[in-house]
């Protein structure tokens, strides 16, 4: 047994030395495996930095956080794909960080024709425009909206079909949101049992300019969410823009019929703009700026109004305000990758600032502003 662990750690010393070494090259973008598809890839992303966090979104008259300065490991995650035969591609990712289940995503896409073919698995839900379609290991912020306000999680099981028409359309069969609640997604207010629901988008490619539009229906075809975007490359700049709004009715009593049910509105918008322009073999700046806004149901009858903060219940240990993000929010964020050590390995400097309104402490019915910023140094590994 002590020979069999001694082997062990030698083989995953020699592996860890074997990537870190890939990961140099940026020639080497993967590792070939033998497997029985016809052809079969091995890679890994990792992402570690040193982030100074000053924390100024708690503060308070009473109260005045202390800036933290922490090493984090973000990203350490391994790929596997290939295709089964000519016809048939599989795509797999593994999570090695957190304490849940290390599989991310898992599927196989079979294309019958040119022009058809059908997925099956755990993949990302059309939703959030090319904000989150792109969203990678690589990105530096995140907009509010695809933080806290999004139907679903990323990945989900589900069925898709898919038609190539100037670009990619596709349908999405996947399972509906409930009353019961599932982690990571939204919860219903209407649906009490499982069954599927639908999300169809197009991905288009029309001389470079590359729209997006994708709409879901959920909540048992109560509550919808659209999605229009764009991406270009304009004299050498790789850009997105992205509009995203999420209409939830939520379920409440009639007041005029207190024995029936009525439906009440809270739209959420989000409008998101990302930049980055390459300086070849030196560096790839970006900027990322992102604002999200949601106008609550205004029903008088019900005591209904649509509110202007987001909301901040107290800890029940400490007392002091839990700021969370469900009403408004926006995202700024500046920074650079540095490209002379190759693509394989990539150091950055990125500054994030996130801001929104709260209640103020002083007068619970007005509005106040906080923000709070991040400096964010380390590198991007990818092998």
């Amino acid at each position: 047994m002590r020979l069999q662990a001694k082997c062990l750690g030698v083989s995953a010393a020699a592996l860890m030395v074997s990537m870190t070494a890939l990961a140099a090259d940026e020639k080497a973008a993967s590792v070939n495996v033998t497997t029985g598809a016809d052809s079969a890839s091995l890679g890994g992303e990792f992402r570690a930095e040193l982030n100074v966090n000053d924390h100024k979104l708690d503060k308070e008259d009473d109260f005045n956080p202390k800036q933290t300065t922490r090493f984090e490991v973000q990203t350490a995650q391994v790929k596997l794909g290939g295709m089964l035969n000519k016809n048939t591609e599989y795509k797999f990712r593994f999570n090695l960080l957190g304490t849940g289940s290390p599989f991310d995503y898992g599927y196989g896409t079979h294309w019958a024709a040119d022009t058809f073919g059908f997925s099956i698995g755990k993949m990302k839900v059309l939703q959030g425009g090319w904000d989150q379609m792109d969203c990678s290991f690589r990105d530096h912020a995140k907009s509010t909206y695809r933080s806290s306000m999004m139907t679903f999680n990323s990945y989900e099981p589900m069925l898709a079909l898919h038609l190539k028409l100037m670009g990619k359309v596709s349908l999405q069969v996947l399972n509906d949101v409930n009353t019961a609640g599932t982690a990571g997604k939204m919860k219903g207010t209407w649906n009490e049992k499982e069954h599927p629901t639908w999300v169809a988008g197009w991905q288009g490619d029309i001389n470079g300019i590359m729209p997006l539009l994708s709409v879901g229906s959920y909540d048992n075809n109560k509550s919808m969410y659209f999605d229009v975007g764009f991406k270009l490359k304009l004299m050498g700049v790789d850009s997105s823009l992205d509009f995203s709004q999420n209409t939830t009715q939520v379920k409440g009593v009639n007041p005029t019929k207190p024995t029936e049910s009525k439906g009440y509105k809270n739209v959420a918008s989000n409008f998101t703009l990302h930049a980055k322009y390459e300086i070849k073999d030196a560096a790839k700046p970006f900027l990322y700026f992102s604002t999200t806004s949601v106008k609550q149901a205004d029903d008088k009858d019900a005591g209904l109004e649509d509110a202007e903060f987001n909301s901040a219940p107290p800890d029940s240990a400490t007392g002091q305000p839990v700021k969370k993000w469900n009403d408004n929010g926006q995202v700024l964020g500046i920074g650079t990758d540095l490209l002379m050590l190759g693509k394989g390995w990539s150091p950055y400097v990125a500054y994030v600032m996130e801001s929104g309104k709260w209640p103020d402490p002083k007068k619970a019915t007005d509005a106040k502003k906080y923000s709070n910023g991040q400096i964010r140094i380390g590198a991007l590994g990818e092998f």
